[in-house]
């Protein structure tokens, strides 16, 4: 069953991991704590593919582990990745509860 989540406005939004990892979907492990440089990089091989969705704090097989409290703030995530960056990408971040754990969702979109 999906797990809730909350919107901005706190409203419960339901959602499910995607079942595998593909040219839009990228799991990563934030265990002891991705270094920014490799956390980046992900974010940029899915902008130079056709964008897509990266899960911070699920490893490559899936399974969710849970971000480390470096990475925890979607904002502080967004703005990690734009101010390092040229030219600046820019992505959506957002925090979901999976298993129990927070997972940080960042969201590059072709444009």
């Amino acid at each position: 069953m999906p797990d809730p989540q909350s919107n901005e406005l706190g409203s419960p939004v339901l959602i499910r991991l995607p079942e595998r990892e593909d040219l839009s979907i990228e799991f990563k492990s934030d265990k002891p704590g991705l270094p920014d440089t490799e956390l980046v990089d992900a974010i940029i091989c899915l902008a130079n593919a056709k964008g897509g969705d990266l899960y911070l704090g699920v490893e490559d097989d899936g399974v969710v582990s849970g971000v480390s409290k470096q990475h925890d703030d979607p904002h502080g995530l967004a703005a990690l990745i734009g101010n390092r960056t040229t030219p600046r990408l820019v992505v959506s971040a957002d925090r979901i509860v999976l298993d129990g754990h927070h997972v940080i969702r960042a969201r590059h979109t072709q444009s």
